[in-house]
This record gives structure tokens, C-alpha cells and sequence, in this order.
């Protein structure tokens, strides 16, 4: 059976956080538009939380690609439409989630957007280390 997008489930393509430390990552290969699945994974700390709202984690990490020639800037919420179970993210104490989405959709770049992009990740007080990711028609 083949992945569905979005999830937000830690697989084997999940970027790896250091232990005991609060933040978040991001991977993803190149690939034609339609196709390219951004991976991320978060560690908010129990004193990082106050940065936050109330409201679930998973849906306040933010995704920003940076189109390198036009420096268009496209903003999406993979965690957005999320539904976050009673008892999925602890109420207090650490949280670490992780989310799988198409960066075509979860950006939403144009179908003609093919172009070298800059992306990174933000949720709260964290934000991830830029990686490129070329994107094809």
C-alpha cells in the first residue's frame, strides 16, 4: 500500500533530532512538483511551550519555500487540518510529532514552479536548518 498524504506518523524517512533536545528538521529529495513529500519532525520542550498556543502542536509548525531566482516566498501549515486526538500530544512535558505532505500542496507552489527552493521550518521557538530541494516540471 502506498503512503497517503498528509500524515503524521514517524517513518523511516523522518528526519532524526538530537535526544533531549528541542527542535525541528526537515528532508526532502528533489523531484518533478507533484511529487516531491516533505518530511519533518518537532521536539517542543516543556519550557518552550509557553511560546505556543493552546492549540495542538502538530497545527502551528510552518513550512517556508523561497523560490531562489524570483525569491517568491510561499508559506504553508502541514499540520493545518490536522486532527490531534485526545491524548496524542501530552498536555504537559516534551512533545515530538513529525509530518509527511506533498510541498507542492502543503506550499502551495504553482504547477509551473519548477526552480531551485530554499525550505525550512518553524514551530515556535525553533526553526530548521535550510535544505534545497529542486523541484521539475
Amino acid at each position: 500500500m502506498s503512503e497517503q498524504f498528509p500524515n503524521f506518523a514517524r517513518n523511516d524517512a523522518s528526519p532524526k533530532l538530537q535526544p533531549e533536545i528541542g527542535g525541528i528538521a526537515v528532508s526532502a529529495g528533489d523531484g518533478r512538483i507533484a511529487e516531491v513529500v516533505l518530511r519533518g519532525a518537532f521536539r517542543v520542550l516543556p519550557g518552550d511551550r509557553g511560546e505556543l498556543k493552546n492549540a495542538a502542536l502538530r497545527a502551528q509548525a510552518w513550512v517556508v519555500a523561497v523560490e531562489r531566482g524570483s525569491r517568491s516566498i510561499h508559506l504553508g501549515q502541514p499540520g493545518a487540518a490536522a486532527v490531534v486526538f485526545d491524548g496524542e500530544e501530552a498536555k504537559t512535558g516534551a512533545v515530538d510529532g513529525w509530518f509527511n505532505v506533498g510541498l507542492a500542496e502543503c506550499c502551495k507552489l504553482p504547477k509551473s514552479g519548477a526552480g531551485l527552493y530554499d525550505v525550512t521550518a518553524v514551530i515556535g521557538p525553533y526553526k530548521s536548518p535550510p535544505i534545497a530541494v529542486k523541484l521539475r516540471a
